[in-house]
């Protein structure tokens, strides 16, 4: 059976989907910048050996075992975090929320600082507020 809406009714229905988009992508911004926070920790906690004190054969066996973060995605948490160093563009972007961890992740495998910004993306992204 057909459920018909009046122009009222979908012209409300229309405002809370863009509602909740909006919040869905601001929300996507945020989890950007603290999850570029959370590599800027983790590459500063790696390069002074903060991992050492709990002897451990590393950094991400100490992330496996104190954030429980699978080994092969702490490595490769690690690396992007050393990457970012490097690339201050790409850099900038993820800590204004504007690429994700999963883009970051791509563009560090092939990006350094000469070619950094043929590899950034253009376009909507999500943005903290």
């Amino acid at each position: 059976m057909a459920v018909f809406l009046t122009h009222e009714e979908r012209a409300a229905d229309i405002q809370s989907l863009k509602a909740l988009e909006d919040e869905i992508t601001e929300l996507a911004g945020h989890i950007n910048c603290a999850t570029y926070r959370f590599l800027k920790l983790l590459a500063e906690f790696d390069r002074r050996r903060g991992w050492r004190d709990w002897q451990t054969q590393s950094c991400a066996h100490w992330l496996n075992w104190k954030c429980g973060i699978d080994m092969g995605a702490a490595r490769e948490k690690l690396r992007t975090a050393h990457a970012l160093e490097k690339l201050p563009k790409i850099s900038a972007a993820m800590e204004y929320g504007r690429i994700s961890y999963s883009k970051v992740r791509s563009m560090t495998r092939v990006a350094c600082p000469a070619t950094e910004d043929s590899h950034r993306p253009s376009g909507r992204a999500p943005r903290a507020a």
